[in-house]
């Protein structure tokens, strides 16, 4: 491979790990202002809205863990 094609190469894959490092950025910040939103108007002096809030975001995770990422994740046989 010669030295242009390498660097090529190399500024895609940079470009494509920018882009998806913005989209997880902007949708961190968009799901956390829609937390914050629920979670104003939800609070009631006890800590029912805060653990329902966090409950959430554990099976949200554990949802994108199970499904999405396994199917990412397969490894290709040697």
């Amino acid at each position: 491979m010669t030295q242009a094609t390498a660097a090529s190469v190399a500024m895609q894959r940079r470009a494509s790990a920018v882009r998806a490092a913005a989209l997880a950025g902007c949708v961190l910040a968009l799901s956390a202002f829609a937390v914050g939103l629920w979670l104003g108007q939800a609070i009631d002096g006890t800590l029912a809205p805060m653990a329902l809030a966090v409950a959430f975001g554990g099976l949200a995770t554990a949802l994108v863990a199970w499904t999405l990422v396994q199917w990412h994740g397969e490894r290709k046989a040697a």
